[in-house]
Order: C-alpha cells, then structure tokens, then sequence
C-alpha cells in the first residue's frame, strides 16, 4: 500500500516537468533547477510513494511514465488544478472580491436598509456571499456575535457590551401612525391639519402594539412617563401588520420611523408633542477575530445607507 504523506508539491510538480518535456533535462531547463536536482525530486517521490514511476532508458530515448507515474499524474494534475483554484480564491479575498459574510438583522432594518447594502455589495463584488439571520432579540443576535455565528449583527442601542465594537449608525425617530383623515389630526382650524398631535390626547385611545420584547417597551414606558395610557387592542411584531390595522381605524400606533412604509395613501404620520426619545441603531462586531475585506466593505457600505435613512447621532 502506498503511504502519501512524505510528498510535497515540487516533486508532483517535477513530475509532470518530466512526463511534458520527456527528460529529466528538458524538465530542468522549465523548473530552473539542475539535472541532478531534478533526479533526486524524482527518487525521492518514488520512495515516497513506493513505485517506480519513470522508465529511464539510456541515449536518446525519451524518459516516460510508468503505469503507476500515469496514475499519480492524473490525481497531480487534480491537485495542482485545485491549487490554483485556492490561490486565486485567496486573491480574491485579499481584493475583497470574495468570501462570506453573514450578518444579523432585525425586521425594519431588513426591509430599509440592507436591500440598499447587500445589492451594493452584490453589484460591486459579485462573488461575495452574504447570509442574513433575523431576530427580534437583541440579546439573541449579540450571542450569535459573539459565538462566531455571526460576522456583524444590526441592533437597538445603546448597547453596552465590553465584547463587542459597537458603530452607531443613527438614530430612528418614533412617529403616530393614525388613519388618513382621523379626526385626532385635525387642529382648532378644521382646513390646517395638525404639524404634531398633543401626546396628551392618546391618552385611554386604541392602540395596536407590538409585543413585548420588541420596541413596544421603549414606546410604552415613554408614554407611561408623560402620564399617558393608550388601551391596547392588538399585539404584533410584524410592522405591515400594525400599519394595516391603523390603516382600517382599529387603533393608533406608535413606532420607530424605519419601521414604517411612507408610501401608503391611506395613513398620516405624525409627530407627537412631545417628541417621544429615538432609538439608536447600531452595528456591532466582535473586537477581536479576522475580518476579511468583504466585511469592510459591507461595513462601509451600511454606515452610507443609515446616513440616507436615519437622523444624524447628536454631537
């Protein structure tokens, strides 16, 4: 049985020196190295493999392979093959051209900002791969951080965690989403609408919420603070889903910006007086590990896109 572990690439690569020029010194002359120098990678490749591998005739006949040097041929023909595949692979890591980034996300995000980021990305470096996992948790996205699931997770600040480089995005106003024509947008002037809504007046009004792990806390303890109790009527995490509701007139709601579709005809988004506190976005990465270029790149290209989407961190 032959036992492999003892070559090395410049005896496969002296291998096929001689099987393509047909002498140990045509072989030479291609790998710059001398003829002695070429005879002894081959011996040393036959004892590795424990096979007479070249036919050496005297004069002027050519050096060919034996049965078992076409065998190894064609297995070092794969190798080499699949080297250069590697070196070039590695290249184009180097170049930020290639590699994988996997990236966590929340729902608001995904829908405004990483369209804009993963098709840059995309369109710039097509062999870039990019996987996302989404969460409502921040918790759970700062765990797949840090146990190497994750390259790069979008969250809710602040988040205070000695493991982590923490990038503050921006910061994500929280509006009043009510029915089109709602008589709470209507000022003393029936033919002005409101600029804002007194907070005042969303006190015991129907509400739809998120749930409770969400930014539905951050909303009701603001409220809560300003001496207003909205009365709930229904629970969801899924923001197209509260924005439908409002739209029917089942309830108010109140969210992050980002998480709204400004397109919609049928709803008025408001601001409250007083404006309610804003959420941080941010984006963390483990502070020490590899980063390959891609993740630079990706990085870049998400602070680009906050800054269109998000109001600018205050100084």
């Amino acid at each position: 049985m032959a036992y492999l572990e003892d070559l090395d690439i410049q005896q496969l690569l002296t291998l096929r020196a001689i099987a393509e020029e047909g002498s140990f010194g045509g072989a030479a002359d291609v790998l710059r190295f001398s003829q002695s120098a070429v005879s002894q990678q081959a011996a040393a490749l036959e004892k590795a493999v424990g096979h007479q591998l070249f036919n050496r005739p005297r004069g002027p006949k050519p050096a060919s392979l034996t049965e078992a040097g076409r065998i190894l041929l064609e297995h070092t023909e794969l190798i080499l093959a699949r080297l250069e595949q590697a070196g070039q692979e590695l290249d184009d890591l180097a170049a930020g051209t290639k590699g994988r980034v996997v990236c966590g996300t929340f729902q608001s995000v995904s829908v405004e900002l990483l369209p804009t980021v993963v098709g840059q990305l995309l369109l710039s470096s097509p062999g870039v791969e990019v996987e996302l996992i989404e969460s409502t948790s921040n918790a759970d996205l700062i765990e797949l951080l840090v146990s190497g699931k994750l390259d790069v997770s979008f969250l809710v600040g602040p988040v205070n965690d000695p493991r982590l480089q923490i990038i503050e995005l921006g910061q994500d106003p929280m509006v009043l989403l009510a029915p089109r024509h709602d008589e709470l947008l209507m000022g003393p002037d029936p033919e002005v609408p409101r600029s804002a809504v007194p907070i005042r007046e969303l006190h015991e009004q129907p509400f739809i919420a998120q749930q409770e792990e969400s930014d539905h806390v951050r909303v009701e303890t603001s409220l809560l603070a300003a001496g207003i109790k909205p009365r709930y009527v229904f629970r969801t995490n899924d923001n197209g889903a509260v924005q439908a509701m409002v739209r029917t007139g089942a309830g108010y709601s109140i969210m992050p910006k980002l998480t709204v579709d400004e397109t919609d005809p049928d709803i008025r988004i408001m601001a409250t007086d007083p404006a309610l506190p804003k959420r941080t976005i941010v984006l963390a990465l483990r502070k020490s590990g590899p980063r390959i270029p891609a993740l630079h790149t990706f990085i870049d290209l998400s602070i680009n896109a906050s800054r269109e989407r998000l109001d600018a961190m205050p100084d």
